[in-house]
């Protein structure tokens, strides 16, 4: 399908119309500037981070820029071969420079890694790439690791600006096949997210020119289509800007593309919403955008704006995601603001019909906060903020959201950690919140999302699992970060729903609470339990003088098989006790932490 060749793209472009601008805030821009540190590299620690899910080191690049945006993809799985892949920019012990792009992949559910045989670029074109994003298209649905192909985008450097697209694909995921630059004009921007459906690879780009958003896609890597729909023009987002929030399509191929923008619709205060666009024909024609009027929801009618988390510059900054579920109805995530309360909340808009739209509050109050330290001398280099990000199942029934805060817990501690919540499309609210590193001592405040979850089957459990990326410089466990320093890239793997079959029986006929495993256990272990019918479910850590550590479980949950991690990095070793109550059932068992 693909030549081992580099071919210079003529691309065509459609003509847009611009309108008079309004008065409304531009997007902040992102970053093409990056120090290079004067110091030796020395490593704050030899500890690698002690995290409550098990964040595995996949590579190391040359410093944190790479990943350091909200709208793109580094990281992708592919529920049909069951790859996992990373794409990130490189470190000069490996790659020419570091803005080279190389790739890791996974057969094994992301415990081991392997890195690519060569770069995307390969030698043949430049390497100035900046903010990479790749999916995995396997237009075939096999699950042999030769037939499946790597598809990488991103923003160019032209004279030391943004303004160049580049694209890249590798057979097999060992090497590259084929890269390329398309150049200006139009000058691109920095944002090039990835995403395919059986029939084409895609990607789109914003713009420096004007407003616009461009679609490309390709089925063979020598001849890219490229088109400007015409709702995709600058003046439907009022000649001022849009935010982009990816792409993804259904089990019918339908595409669809998920932006905040400063429509000519304004619902809120501020100007900017949340809209999809959908083709029903491979991207050759797209809809005009359907924007949830969420000021006509109940449950979001008291916010005024979209939550800029980004507070006292002269540009917003929003954060947003789509996923579509298995009947082709869109689900998008972004933030909202109450300013008359100042209170920020993280809302899931979905389809309950085409175009009919309503809401759920994800999380609010202090687990939505606006003190978090999001800061330009930290990995996500102040250009992240909390990376709101949703991935569904194969079967498009459960969904994951990830997002990162300051603690909502501890008012002095502004570092970030990674939360999760889940939902399954009947549920009627989102579960309580998982925090995926409880680490306290450092700020993970950039992190990514795969878009689909895995699921495994296994002793008549199913579970579904996530793959989450953060990024962090080589040998910190600290607060004090150098972003320009070496810089690891960590995936963790981490089960969020397990459900039991029981002969004919979906659900556990009674109530029971596992031995926790491994045990002993340094410094995370996972705890098991069963409940028969739908429940207000606690989970409890004591110490061996009875008093409580740790609250793990505090909400209602639904009959079937759950698990829950338990990370003890702050503990002293020694026996603790863990308690569930579940209705009338109650159980208590003993583990060992051993350090």
């Amino acid at each position: 399908m693909v030549k081992n060749l580099l071919t210079i793209l003529l691309v065509s472009f459609f003509a847009t119309f611009s309108l008079a601008q309004e008065t409304l805030l531009k997007k902040a821009p992102l970053t093409n500037i990056e120090p290079i540190s004067n110091e030796r590299f020395v490593p704050s620690s030899n500890e690698s981070p002690k995290t409550a899910a098990n964040y595995i080191a996949v590579d190391t690049m040359q410093n944190s820029f790479g990943p350091s945006s909200n709208t793109i993809n580094p990281l992708y799985y592919d529920p049909i071969s069951g790859v996992v892949a990373v794409v990130h920019r490189g470190r000069t012990t490996y790659a020419v420079g570091s803005g080279e792009l190389w790739w890791n992949w996974s057969t094994d559910y992301g415990s081991t890694w392997t890195r690519s045989e060569t770069s995307v670029q390969n030698g043949v074109i430049p390497i100035l790439a900046r903010y990479p994003s790749m999916a995995i298209w396997n237009p075939n649905a096999s699950t042999n690791l030769s037939e499946i192909l790597g598809v990488f985008s991103w923003p160019e450097l032209v004279g030391n600006a943004f303004g160049g697209l580049g694209w890249g694909v590798s057979e097999g995921l060992l090497q590259s096949s084929l890269a390329s630059i398309i150049q200006p004009p139009p000058l691109y921007s920095s944002n090039v997210p990835t995403f395919v459906n059986a029939n084409y690879a895609c990607w789109t780009s914003d713009n420096q020119d004007d407003a616009s958003l461009k679609f490309f896609r390709t089925n063979d890597f020598l001849n890219i289509d490229s088109l400007t729909p015409p709702t995709w023009s600058s003046s439907r987002f009022g000649d001022n800007g849009n935010i982009q929030c990816g792409g993804i399509s259904d089990e019918n191929n339908n595409l669809y593309v998920g932006i905040i923008a400063s429509f000519t619709e304004e619902i809120g205060a501020g100007g900017w919403e949340i809209g999809y666009s959908k083709s029903t024909d491979d991207g050759a024609t797209w809809s005009d955008w359907s924007i949830p009027d969420w000021r006509q929801i109940s449950v979001t009618a008291d916010y005024d704006r979209l939550w800029d988390w980004k507070l006292g510059d002269a540009f917003v900054s929003y954060s947003g995601d789509i996923t579509v579920d298995a009947s082709g109805l869109v689900h998008l995530v972004t933030g909202l603001t109450d300013t008359n309360t100042s209170r920020n909340a993280i809302v899931e808009f979905f389809e309950t019909a085409p175009g009919v739209w309503d809401a759920k509050i994800i999380a609010d109050g202090n687990e939505v906060h606006d003190l978090s330290n999001y800061s330009t001398n930290d990995p996500g280099i102040g250009q992240t903020g909390p990376s709101i990000m949703i991935a569904r199942n194969a079967t498009g029934d459960f969904f994951t959201v990830q997002w990162t805060i300051g603690s909502p817990t501890s008012p002095n501690s502004n570092n970030c950690d990674i939360y999760i919540k889940t939902r399954a499309l009947n549920d009627a609210a989102w579960s309580s919140a998982t925090n995926l590193t409880q680490t306290d001592n450092m700020n993970e405040d950039g992190c990514h999302l795969a878009q689909y979850l895995a699921t495994t089957t296994s002793g008549g459990s199913t579970t579904d699992w996530l793959f989450s990326m953060y990024w962090y410089e080589a040998g910190n466990t600290t607060d004090s970060v150098n972003n320009v320093n070496p810089t690891v890239v960590y995936v963790a793997t981490v089960p969020v729903r397990v459900v039991s079959s029981i002969g004919d029986n979906s659900f556990p006929v009674s109530f029971e609470l596992a031995q926790n495993y491994p045990n002993p256990f340094n410094p995370s272990t996972n705890i098991k339990y069963s409940i028969a019918e739908r429940s207000n479910v606690t989970i409890k850590v004591y110490d061996m003088l009875g008093s409580e550590v740790a609250t793990l479980v505090n909400q209602v949950q639904d009959a079937g098989t759950h698990n829950v991690v338990f990370n003890a990095s702050n503990l002293a070793s020694g026996m603790y006790v863990y308690t569930i109550n579940a209705g009338n059932f109650t159980a208590t068992k003993k583990m060992m932490l051993l350090k």
